[in-house]
């Protein structure tokens, strides 16, 4: 006879079969965390035989980081506290790192005694990486420099990330929930508008519009923005617009645009070559000075400008030096399109892009009637030199005579020796003059003046025996300077003696060499009356006052020579105290 089925057993041996073949971790643990039963899946993931990881715990089958926080859990449950839905990261046994969301319950006996706990971990990896992307995509949306907004099949913001507030000075607050047609500029409105509107009414790309948008404050940003619309491809229910500032790239190409204005208004001629030398540009002042227009230069040489006066060594030199990423300045006797030659100063210099050179820059300015005006003057320079050197021979040669004769004159041949040095001054400065414009701006070098004032000294002791000529220089003091410096401090010191009136004129050269010090400073102290501020005031300011003193001459070539040299010359004068005048100097490093 059959014997009936036991219906226990039949739900014991399918729920056997559900905890063996179910996908989670489903087991039980006693409370000395000691595995009990498990299905199969969680001595799988273990690559271990379900029957040996019976009896362990989680210290015995887990790496010590994950058992430690296993642990941690398992007591928190067996002191009846359950634990739901706590995510954490799982190793398996292969290497491969799992998420599961941890769910772990008490078991309790008829005293309410805790006899172990039942644990459902299920795996929520897929979940996880879903999660973990989508926070990617999120931060950077909420990171990004750009400005992202959704706007809705309406014309209404619904979205828009936070770099608004520093890209475009609004706040999501402020742009939500309004038409962004509300920020735009008047005088951009109308192409922003119909781009919207065309978005709005069809899947469409609008490619790149710029405008000015409105921030809280009033003000204006430039933005560059891309709007798309196409809802059965991307699934967004409207218009994704990405906006850009650009507001410093607009301001670069507005700096741009002034440059080239500024360099179409120049009054010197000015022409862009490309390295091989032909010519890109021109302004209007070089059609002006050249007779060639835009079209007559771009597209041909500089070789159009070629009088044939120029020594063929010249160009060779030229092109030597700019193609080593040099600059050349120059005079060049060119040809304009009528044939007439002019006289130009021209400058012509490498523009360097990535370390190569990718063009030249020429800037020439006409100075023919300057070269007419410096030979004039050369020829009235030595018309009054000539002139000046027989006065002081005549003036000399009597105060000689006068002097080896009986009669009591010394009062007078004095004054008449002093104003034959006067005028002879007058004449090496005179000289001077006529050297700076027969040789326009003169190099520098390293001068010492710890070599220079000790022997400037020893000459005006010579000069002026009756003078006290004192010095305090260091060991070394190497500066950048003219060769003609000397003749500056010789003026310096002798302004200070010949303009003393006092019983005995008193100069002293000092010079300060300080290490932590960009510069060497000579200054030259006298005892004297202190010069006039009307002879002060057009040595600082530049403007040209009277020549007719020589100490206003020498005052002047003092300054001419110091700003050759690159230098500052600087006044402190006090009727009670005399002058005091620095001569500051950049320090030579080739000379250190």
């Amino acid at each position: 006879m059959a014997t009936a089925p036991d219906p226990d057993k039949f739900y014991r041996d399918l729920l056997e079969s559900v905890v063996q073949k179910a996908p989670d971790l489903i087991y039980f643990k006693n409370p000395a965390h000691e595995l009990v039963y498990s299905g199969d899946m969680y001595a799988e993931i273990l690559n271990k035989d379900p029957a040996s990881v019976v009896g362990k715990t989680a210290w015995d089958l887990w790496p010590e980081a994950e058992a430690e926080s296993i642990i941690e859990d398992e007591t928190r449950v067996l002191n009846g506290n359950p634990v739901v839905g706590r995510e954490r990261e799982v190793t398996h046994a292969d290497g491969t790192k799992h998420w599961y969301s941890i769910n772990k319950h008490p078991r309790y006996d008829d005293n309410q005694d805790v006899i172990g706990f039942f644990a459902i971990d299920r795996e929520i990896t897929d979940r996880k990486e879903y999660e973990l992307e989508l926070e990617r995509y999120q931060a950077f949306v909420e990171h990004s420099g750009d400005v992202i907004t959704l706007v809705n099949e309406q014309g209404v913001i619904e979205y828009v990330s936070p770099a608004a507030e520093d890209s475009l000075g609004q706040s999501q607050s402020a742009l939500v929930g309004n038409s962004p047609l509300e920020f735009v500029h008047p005088d951009d409105l109308e192409p922003v508008e119909a781009a919207l509107t065309q978005l709005l009414a069809e899947p469409y790309d609008i490619g790149t519009l710029e405008f000015r948008f409105r921030g809280a404050d009033g003000g204006w940003t430039w933005v560059e923005t891309n709007g798309v619309h196409r809802p059965n491809v991307d699934g967004i229910g409207g218009i994704l617009l990405v906006a850009r500032d650009i507001s410093k790239r607009k301001a670069r190409e507005e700096q741009s645009n002034r440059l080239k204005q500024a360099v179409d208004a120049s009054g010197h001629a000015i022409y862009m070559t490309a390295p091989d030398g032909t010519i890109e540009y021109v302004n209007p002042a070089f059609e002006s000075m050249t007779g060639f227009s835009a079209d007559e230069a771009v597209g041909q040489t500089p070789r159009i400008m070629n009088s044939g006066a120029m020594d063929p060594d010249h160009y060779d030199a030229l092109w030597g030096t700019i193609k080593q990423g040099k600059v050349w300045d120059e005079e060049v006797i060119n040809q304009r399109k009528s044939g007439e030659q002019y006289t130009a100063q021209q400058t012509i210099a490498p523009i360097e892009k990535n370390g190569q050179i990718s063009a030249f820059v020429a800037i020439q300015t006409d100075i023919t009637d300057r070269i007419e005006l410096e030979e004039r003057l050369s020829v009235v320079n030595r018309i009054l030199r000539h002139d000046i050197r027989s006065a002081v021979s005549v003036i000399r040669g009597n105060a000689e005579l006068a002097l080896d004769s009986d009669r009591n004159l010394p009062g007078l041949l004095e004054n008449i020796q002093s104003e034959a040095n006067r005028l002879h001054r007058l004449g090496e400065n005179a000289r001077y003059i006529e050297s700076v414009l027969s040789e326009g701006e003169t190099d520098t070098t390293v001068v010492d003046l710890a070599d220079i004032v000790p022997a400037n000294a020893l000459h005006l002791r010579e000069e002026y025996p009756d003078a006290t000529i004192s010095f305090d220089v260091p060991d070394s003091a190497p500066v950048s300077a003219s060769r003609r410096l000397e003749e500056a401090i010789t003026e310096l010191c002798t302004n200070g003696i010949v303009h003393n009136v006092g019983d005995h004129a008193q100069v002293t050269m000092t010079v300060e060499y300080s290490p932590d010090q960009p510069w060497g400073i000579l200054e030259v102290a006298d005892n004297g009356p202190g010069i006039p501020p009307d002879e002060i005031y057009p040595l600082e300011h530049g403007i040209e006052s009277s020549l007719e003193h020589s100490s206003g001459l020498g005052l002047w070539v003092a300054q001419w020579i110091v700003q050759e040299s690159g230098g500052k010359l600087e006044f402190e004068t006090d009727e009670s105290a005399g002058s005091r005048v620095r001569i500051k100097l950049q320090k030579s490093e080739a000379g250190a």
